[in-house]
This record gives C-alpha cells, sequence and structure tokens, in this order.
C-alpha cells in the first residue's frame, strides 16, 4: 500500500510545484512592499505628488460622471487631456481603481503591475526558454522586484507598460517560430495595444526595439538541422537572415493591429505630437541626456543597500542574480527552442547595457541621427529596461542550470562573475566624483558597510554555488534562491516603496489653496494664479510635524512630507489640477507644452525664457510684465516671505519694487484703515548725490490729508520713518516724486506704542493672505473672456464692450456678448486644433490673438458664441479603434489555415 501511494504523491506534487513556485514569487511582490501593501502610507514624493497624482485626480473625477477628459482646461492656459498618452485614459486598467481615493489607486496599480510583471516573466521563461518551475520562479523575482522595476514605482506609466513587456516578448517568439500563429498573433496584438495605453511611449518603443532583437537574433541563432548536408557559411548566413525576415514579418501585421486597436489614443496624440514643442524631434543633446556613464555603471548595476540613488539609474539584479546570470551563460541547451530563447535572451541584456550608455556610446548618436524614433525621447538610460529582462531570464536559466553544470562549468561562471562585480566594485570607487545628471552631487566613495554586504552576498552565493558534496547539493537551489530573495529585500530598503510617508503630505490641504478656493468659489470660471515661489522656506508648523512624524516614518519619507507640504502651499506645478485651480503655469517633459504656449511664455520674462517643460516658477525671476497677467486673466500670485525683512522689530514686505514718479502716483490702500503714526520706507534712489524729491501724501479715515516730503537722509540711509504730528486712521497712503525718480522697495505703517505694524502693498495688488507663503490678488485682472478693439492685444489695450461667461465646462463655453463697434472677442485660453466656434448658431472661424489666445471677429450689437472642443483625431481614432476591435472579435473566432512549417 506504502509503495503505489509515495509514487502517486510524488506525481501530485509533481504537479503543484508549477502553481506552488508561481504563487511564491507572486506573494514576494506584496511583501517586498509591505509598507505600501500593509498601512495607509502612501508615496508622495517628487513627480509622483507633482505630476501623477494631479493627473489621476482629474481622470477619476472624470471617469466617474462619465465624461471622456478630452481637455484640460487648468494647467498650460489649456491643453488636451486625453492626447497626452501620459495621462492614460483610455487603459482599462485604470477604470477598475476610479473608485480609490488617488494614493490608494496608485498603490493598487503599483502592486498590480509588478504582479503581472512577475506573472508575465514567469509564463515567459516557462513557455519559451522551457525553464522548469523553480527557474521561472526566478526569472520572475529578478525581474519583478530587481532594481530596474522598483525603481519606476515613481514612474507610474513606465512601470504599466514595462509590466507588458514578459508577454508581448512570449507571444512575438510563438508568433515568429510556431507553426499556429492565430492565437499568438491576436494575443500579442491585444497586449502591445494594452502597452500603448498605459501611457508611456518611450517605452512601447523600447519594447519595439527589444522585440526585433530579441526575434533577429533568435533566428540567426537556429543552426540549419543536423539531417542536411553541410551548408557552405555563405548559404548558412542567407538561410539565417531569411529566417530574421520572416519572422519579423509574421509578427509586424500583429504590431500594425494593435496600432489600429489603440487609434483612439494614438491619433488624438499625433495631433498633440504636431503641436508640440518638440513636434521636429529633440536635439542631439537633449535626446542623450540622462545617458548612462560607464563611471556610474557601478552603482546602477550593483545593490545599494545603504543610499538611494537617482531611480532612473538603478537597475541591480544582486550579486547572487550576476551569479546565476553567468550559470545561465556556462552550458547552451542542446534543444533547438531553448538555446536560441536563451540567446536572444543574452542579446536583450547586452543590447539593453550598450544602448544605455547614450551619449558614452559613438553608435547611440548615429542611431540618433539615422534612425527614426531615438531622436524622440530623451534619458538613454531607459533601455536598462532590456538588460533587466534578459538577465532576469538568464538567471533563471542559471538556477536550471545548476544540476547540468560540469566543475570546469562552475569554475568559469565563478570567474565571470567575480570579474564582473570586481569590476563593477572599481567601477563605483573610480567614479566617486561623478556626478550623473538627476544627482545633487558626487556619486561619492563606496561606503565600508557597501563593500562588506557586496563582497559577502558574492562570497556566501559563491560557496553555495560551488558545492561539490552530493549529500548537499540538493540544497544548491533553495539556498541560491533564499539568498537572491534576502539579497533583493535588502537591497530594495533605499528604494521610495520603502520610504513611503503620511497620507496627509497630500490629502490634507494647506491655508493658501483653501483661501484661493473660498475666494474663487462662486467665480464662472475660476481666475488663474500663478506660483512665485521656491520651496527654500520652513512652514511654520515644521516643528508640530516634526514631532507627530517622526516617531512613525523614516528620516527621509519625513523630509517627503515637509517638501509635500510646502509645494501643496506653493500649488507647483501640476498640483493646481488636483484642485481644480487653473495656472498660468504646468510641468510636462514628454509632448506639452506646446509650441505655442512656450512662445508666448517666453515674453513673460525680459530677456526670454524657455520653457521646455513649463515650470514657469523655477525660471521666473521677477514678476512678470502685469499686462500679460492681466490679459490670461491671472489674479492670484502666490509667493513666498524670503526677500521680505525685518528693520528694529518692522516688518517690509519687499515683493513689488515699484518706481516712483510724478505720474503715476503709487496708490497704496489700507484695508482695514490702520492706526499709526509713523510710514517706514526703504527706498533706494537712483543718484545718490542729487536725490528725489519724494511725497508721501497720507488720507486719514476722517480728516484732511497731508502730506509729508522724504528727507535726503532716509534715501541716502536707503530706509527710515516718516513722523506723523499725530497718530491717526490711515485709509490711504500715495506716494510719488516731484523731481528725479526713486524706488520704493517696500512701505509699512507703524504705531510705535503699540509696536505693532501693517505692510503696504501698492496698487492694483491687495495682500490676501500671509502665512507660510503670501497670496495676491491682481486687482487688475482682465475676466476669462473680453472684447477688444484690435488684436494683437498690447500694453495700451483695454476691454471695450461686455463679455460675459454664461457656461464654461473642459468642453464648452457659452459667452453673451454686447459692443457697440465691431470687435474682437478674446477667450484667454489657448487656441488649439479641434476646438470649434458658434456665432448666433452660425460656424464662426477662431483665430490666435498673440500667439496662444482664442479669438472671434465679431459685428457690433449682442452677440451669443459657443467654443465648443470636438476633435476630428478623437472622432476617427474612436471609428477605427471599434472597428478595429470588432475585426479582432471576427478573427479570434474565425478558423485559419496552419502554417506547414515554423519560421
Amino acid at each position: 500500500m506504502t509503495v503505489a501511494v509515495t509514487p502517486l504523491r510524488t506525481r501530485a506534487l509533481a504537479r503543484l510545484q508549477p502553481a506552488l513556485a508561481l504563487g511564491l514569487a507572486l506573494a514576494a511582490v506584496p511583501l517586498f512592499l509591505w509598507k505600501l501593501t500593509f498601512t495607509n502610507l502612501i508615496l508622495a514624493r517628487g513627480d509622483v505628488l507633482l505630476y501623477q497624482y494631479p493627473h489621476w485626480e482629474h481622470r477619476a473625477q472624470a471617469l466617474r460622471s462619465a465624461t471622456v477628459p478630452l481637455w484640460n482646461q487648468f494647467l498650460f492656459m489649456g491643453v488636451p487631456f486625453l492626447a497626452n498618452p501620459q495621462t492614460a485614459v483610455l487603459y482599462p486598467l485604470n477604470w477598475l481603481i476610479i473608485g480609490f481615493s488617488t494614493p490608494t489607486a496608485y498603490k493598487i496599480s503599483l502592486i498590480a503591475h509588478l504582479l503581472l510583471a512577475s506573472a508575465g516573466t514567469y509564463w515567459l521563461a516557462r513557455r519559451t526558454l522551457q525553464l522548469d518551475a523553480a527557474g521561472a520562479a526566478v526569472s520572475a523575482l529578478v525581474f519583478a522586484l530587481g532594481g530596474s522595476l522598483l525603481a519606476k514605482a515613481e514612474q507610474i506609466n513606465q512601470l504599466q507598460s514595462l509590466a507588458w513587456l514578459p508577454m508581448v516578448l512570449h507571444l512575438a517568439f510563438a508568433t515568429a517560430f510556431h507553426s499556429n500563429t492565430k492565437r499568438a498573433g491576436l494575443l500579442l496584438c491585444l497586449v502591445v495595444a494594452l502597452q500603448v495605453l498605459a501611457g508611456h511611449p518611450q517605452t512601447v518603443f523600447v519594447t519595439l526595439i527589444g522585440t526585433g532583437i530579441w526575434l533577429v537574433s533568435a533566428a540567426l541563432a537556429t543552426k540549419p538541422a543536423t539531417s542536411q548536408p553541410a551548408a557552405k557559411p555563405q548559404l548558412d548566413l542567407v538561410v539565417a537572415v531569411r529566417r530574421a525576415a520572416i519572422a519579423l514579418l509574421r509578427c509586424a501585421p500583429f504590431f500594425c493591429a494593435a496600432a489600429l486597436l489603440a487609434s483612439a489614443q494614438l491619433l488624438p496624440t499625433l495631433e498633440l505630437s504636431s503641436e508640440s514643442l518638440r513636434s521636429a524631434g529633440l536635439g542631439l543633446r537633449e535626446a542623450l541626456s540622462f545617458s548612462l556613464s560607464p563611471l556610474a555603471l557601478g552603482r546602477a548595476l550593483l545593490p545599494n543597500f545603504t543610499r538611494a540613488l537617482f531611480t532612473e539609474y538603478v537597475a541591480y539584479v544582486g550579486c547572487t542574480g550576476m551569479l546565476l546570470i553567468a550559470a545561465g551563460l556556462a552550458a547552451l541547451p542542446q534543444r533547438l527552442a531553448m538555446r536560441r530563447a536563451l540567446l536572444a535572451s543574452a542579446a536583450l541584456t547586452a543590447s539593453g547595457l550598450l544602448l544605455a550608455l547614450g551619449g558614452f556610446n559613438p553608435l547611440y548618436w548615429l542611431l540618433v541621427r539615422v534612425v527614426p524614433g531615438f531622436n524622440l525621447f530623451r534619458a538613454p538610460v531607459r533601455w536598462l529596461a532590456l538588460w533587466a529582462m534578459g538577465g532576469a531570464l538568464l538567471a533563471g536559466a542559471g538556477i536550471d542550470n545548476l544540476e547540468l553544470l560540469t566543475r570546469v562549468q562552475v569554475r568559469r561562471a565563478s570567474w565571470w562573475a567575480g570579474a564582473a562585480i570586481a569590476g563593477l566594485v572599481m567601477g563605483t570607487i573610480a567614479g566617486a566624483s561623478h556626478t550623473p545628471a538627476g544627482e545633487t552631487g558626487p556619486l561619492g566613495m563606496p561606503l565600508p558597510g557597501e563593500l562588506a554586504a557586496w563582497l559577502l552576498a558574492f562570497a556566501v552565493g559563491l560557496a553555495i554555488f560551488a558545492i561539490d558534496s552530493a549529500r548537499l547539493a540538493h540544497l544548491r537551489k533553495p539556498t541560491l534562491i533564499a539568498l537572491l530573495v534576502l539579497e533583493l529585500f535588502f537591497a530594495s530598503a533605499p528604494l521610495p516603496i520603502n520610504n513611503p510617508t503620511t497620507p496627509d503630505a497630500y490629502n490634507s490641504m494647506r491655508p493658501a489653496v483653501l483661501e484661493i478656493m473660498r475666494a474663487q468659489s462662486a467665480a464662472l470660471p475660476a481666475a488663474r494664479m500663478l506660483s512665485l515661489s521656491n520651496l527654500t522656506y520652513d512652514p511654520g508648523d515644521l516643528t508640530e510635524m516634526r514631532s507627530m512624524l517622526a516617531p512613525d516614518i523614516t528620516a527621509a519619507a519625513l523630509v517627503d512630507a515637509i517638501t509635500a507640504a510646502k509645494s501643496k502651499e506653493l500649488l507647483t506645478p501640476n498640483l493646481p489640477l488636483a484642485w481644480h485651480i487653473p495656472t498660468l503655469d504646468g510641468y510636462d517633459g514628454g509632448l506639452l507644452p506646446t509650441r505655442s504656449y512656450a512662445q508666448f511664455a517666453a515674453q513673460l520674462a525680459e530677456p526670454a525664457i524657455e520653457v521646455p517643460d513649463g515650470r514657469l516658477r523655477e525660471r521666473l525671476k521677477a514678476l512678470p510684465p502685469a499686462w500679460l497677467l492681466n490679459i490670461t486673466n491671472t489674479r492670484w500670485l502666490i509667493t513666498d516671505k524670503t526677500n521680505d525683512i525685518w528693520i528694529n522689530g518692522v516688518y517690509f514686505d519687499q515683493q513689488f519694487a515699484r518706481q516712483l514718479s510724478f505720474e503715476p502716483i503709487t496708490v497704496m490702500p489700507v484695508t482695514p484703515p490702520f492706526v499709526a503714526d509713523g510710514l517706514a520706507l526703504i527706498l533706494e534712489s537712483f543718484t545718490a548725490t542729487e536725490p528725489a524729491l519724494v511725497m508721501a501724501r497720507i488720507t486719514p479715515v476722517t480728516g484732511a490729508a497731508f502730506e509729508m516730503a522724504v528727507p535726503e537722509s532716509l534715501q541716502r540711509s536707503g530706509n527710515g520713518t516718516l513722523r506723523f504730528a499725530n497718530s491717526a486712521a490711515v485709509a490711504t497712503v500715495e506716494l510719488y516724486a516731484g523731481s528725479g525718480s526713486a524706488i520704493l522697495r517696500s512701505a509699512t505703517l507703524v504705531h510705535t506704542p503699540s509696536r505693532t505694524f501693517k505692510p503696504l502693498v501698492a496698487l492694483p495688488y491687495r495682500l490676501a493672505h500671509s502665512g507660510d507663503v503670501k497670496v495676491y490678488e491682481n486687482l487688475g485682472a482682465w475676466p476669462r473672456a473680453y472684447l477688444v478693439a484690435a488684436l494683437p492685444i498690447t500694453e495700451l489695450s483695454q476691454p471695450a464692450g461686455s463679455a460675459v461667461i454664461t457656461l464654461y465646462s473642459a468642453q464648452q463655453i457659452d459667452i453673451q456678448t454686447s459692443a457697440s463697434t465691431g470687435a474682437h472677442l478674446v477667450l484667454a485660453d489657448a487656441n488649439y486644433p479641434g476646438w470649434r466656434a458658434t456665432v448666433d448658431g452660425a460656424a464662426a472661424p477662431i483665430e490666435t490673438a498673440n500667439g496662444l489666445l482664442r479669438t472671434v471677429n465679431l459685428s457690433s450689437g449682442a452677440h451669443s458664441v459657443s467654443f465648443i472642443y470636438a476633435p476630428d483625431s478623437w472622432r476617427y481614432g474612436l471609428m477605427l479603434s471599434a472597428a478595429a476591435a470588432l475585426l479582432w472579435c471576427a478573427a479570434w473566432f474565425i478558423r485559419w489555415p496552419a502554417a506547414n512549417r515554423a519560421a
């Protein structure tokens, strides 16, 4: 009885082994991300807070209301939303999480796509490389939980797209080399379409090139059957090239079909690309930016146990992983399919490293100049995704090879891995003074702890790998796998996934945001704002934040929480989108900003500035010209207090310097009136030898106004106080220069007995809020829609007639106008293809004012004007996608004739 049960139990365990191995590989994902999985902590650093969350918030709100968000009226004075591929509006997996809060949805997507990457890699290793369950599980672990993917947690679009890479490779291989391509080809078409919709075009391009390398190298590695007579070397090459061409041609129709399936995204994106600042491609210098320097190669490929490297460069597989890669290469399998898949994996690994070098690889310079697509993207370091994919497959093959390697092959693999790790360690020493793009300082020498960790991981792995005892040989696989998992786990400690911060870093609202939202609650539409501050100030509640948060989160997470609070206070750069506050600014490093916006924004400073990715806050050194703020409906300005000063216990607001002259007079309202006995001034005279005649007119609430001359001594010293004869409740302060000229830096009313003061702000600005930052209202801002007599709008232009907005939504604006003469209706939003106008129900052409603004020419009288956003690119793209989906479904159920032979 016992003899019969034992084989039965063994067979049952053998059948369960693949499922168990896959289950363990998948279970490792939430365990590695345990802080995000099992706590309420969130990611809130860098692009996650400032780019991803605002777009995710806007997308979810629109989809929950059953609206397709075609237009974003809040950033860059209005830009397409869906057409920007990074918004991933049409990605089906994003639809499933719109009911969750934005940080929670982000965490779900992050974990789900790491699980998808793990399962896809397991499938690829099992089906294409034909590895056993343990080897496939190792491949899944190395790809999904290695540095390359985990470091992409803050670039969720990249991660979402990369998660589909293993499936693309497997399905392309099956389509190219298996006899029946129907099912594999149709699935390939679907998976590529999903990757396109996931929202990162560069990753799609990397996948496309990587798949080509994968197929060609596999085809070239295939040798003629041994039963055939020996062929000449030239004939071998011809046959191999023909086989590679057939492999590519068999996959090409399905990639084209994938493009048709994704047309609803691709056509609007192509339209945006034609309007983009980068429509002609990137310059050579920009296309080569963020290349992987050989001096940073050690830091990129070795696990960083103690410090966080700029995440674009992180691509470690672990010292144990390096050893397994060497083992995978030490003995090529005899089976044809396994052999060519393994060589294709090696080609992926090598090409990923070479292409990631970017500007440090002469070949890449040629590719940027000659091959279409390479000049469209910066950050060549992102080619490391191919290294990670190929390395993961080779590591799985290494586990499979353990029991097959001869002693010579074990020694060879050990030497290869040892030499590679030694070279990388030497590279970290040689590159200690190197500062890669994105890093804030030199990489620095490796710490003794890091050197010890690298040495220990390799030494223990080598000791296990080289076990020669038959009694212990069965322990090699599980022990090496355990060591690999342990090394990858500790290597992930400095990454953002293990330094999440408090949910309040995103969810809470700061006073400046509340003030603007309160002031704009009844406006239609809400006026624009512009932030003019940096993050160098300390928030007033810094001590409280540290005391409350420090016990529960890491030091890095605490810094992220404080930085997030300051970013929210300043509403920069894309955070206004999260609260639907229109802004003159914006941030995007892809297809946005548009060319017209960049040209218009250049005028906001003198000399003109470049805004390749927006972020006016970081580029404007002074307040833009008032007339440009006015015509763009920019009513709210946010600044910090770093330039303000205290003199003798009196606070001076130095935000707005004004040149004093006889006309116009500088008027500073005092609201509410303030009882003062003096006016403190900070002045700068143009000529110290002949000071200007500066006069101050004080208008009290009751009684007559009086004037005082600013003494020459105050002008020469730069600051001082004009003393009143008697205290008075001041309503208005006016300053002018009777002769000469001077610059008023700041003015503050003071009341000496009570030691109180009131800083003053000159019209057209009003201080609306003062806390950690200051919020000013621009009282001279024009409404969102207005009439002007002539174009272009200049500093001398003034609104004429009336224009009242009765409906303002993302994709439709209705305006009622009235003018006694012909005029131009200007809507202070960006013009863009797809916008249509009607005047009194009849179609009317839309023109562009000042290179950016939407305008329609009107005759005298009253008119009803509507602007509607209905782009043809979206309509035709949706029709193509629907037709392609129907054809795909039909093709799935139609029986295809099987091919006679594999490629």
